[in-house]
């Protein structure tokens, strides 16, 4: 569970959805501490290929290294017009493994798509990381 600075719970859902518009292609990163604590927000728009989270992913490890109390990273990307797909089981893999490998821990990727909101961790059938 994120938390705020006192300890208080966040609604991470409800806190990313004020960053974003629905029907508008757009990755928010959610950067935190080790005690899940957000540090950073950042906003990626016009992101309509489900393939430019890699990109967004280059500006982040890029930073990340320079800031190693920065610890935990979660992504939604909202997805108008690209549902969840087969390929994107193959990007959380190679997610994961390029955070891990700077030492930083992807919790989730969530895809937003219309109504739909994709934890890619539980549809691939893959542990929490909460």
């Amino acid at each position: 569970m994120v938390r705020g600075p006192f300890g208080e719970p966040i609604d991470i859902t409800a806190s990313i959805a004020e960053m974003t518009e629905p029907d508008r292609a757009a990755i928010v990163a959610l950067v935190c501490d080790d005690n899940l604590v957000p540090q950073r927000a950042v906003l990626v728009d016009g992101t309509e290929s489900p393939a430019a989270i890699h990109g967004v992913a280059d500006v982040l490890e890029r930073a990340l290294v320079a800031h190693p109390e920065l610890a935990i990273v979660l992504l939604v990307a909202v997805r108008p017009a690209h549902p969840c797909e087969p390929a994107d089981f193959d990007r959380l893999l190679d997610l994961t493994a390029r955070f891990d490998a700077i030492g930083v821990e992807l919790v989730d990727w969530w895809i937003w798509s219309g109504g739909t909101r994709t934890a890619m961790r539980a549809a691939a059938g893959l542990p929490p990381r909460w």
